[in-house]
């Protein structure tokens, strides 16, 4: 990701637009609050064109980055292979799902193109909340 990456729209709330790795569409990306300001704190000192660099100022394969990430978690005593970077991905899309977005929000935030990952995750999250409304039932009767 690069600093030109991320643009203004109308509303001044930032987004960074990215290609999706698999499918090449562009998917703009809203900025959580604490990440614009943490951001704005780097202001126009910009070392490298790129946003996440290396300790030597070069950009961030996605390898290395995965690496990087899951030696920092377990220097800060999170277990081994709790935490990946796809599961970050798709606890977003779950979290998405069960408070009810629909598959054409999840395939337009995602950048799928079809609608059959966005289909699975709204099956898990259906399930997950039926599940939840069978069970109120019972306790609600007893």
């Amino acid at each position: 990701m690069r600093w030109s990456h991320i643009e203004h729209d109308a509303d001044g709330q930032w987004l960074m637009v990215h290609a999706q790795q698999k499918t090449g569409e562009a998917v703009p990306i809203p900025l959580h609050k604490d990440l614009r300001v943490a951001l704005a704190k780097h202001g126009g000192r910009h070392k490298s064109e790129f946003i996440l660099t290396t300790v030597a100022g070069r950009r961030y394969d996605p390898v290395r980055l995965s690496k990087d990430i899951r030696r920092r978690l377990i220097e800060i005593g999170e277990p081994p292979g709790r935490f990946t970077v796809h599961g970050l991905r798709k606890a977003r899309v779950v979290r998405m799902a069960e408070r009810g977005a629909t598959v054409e929000m999840l395939m337009s935030a995602f950048g799928w193109r079809s609608s059959q990952m966005a289909l699975f995750y709204a099956r898990e999250a259906s399930k997950r909340r039926l599940n939840a409304a069978a069970w109120s039932l019972v306790e609600s009767a007893a």
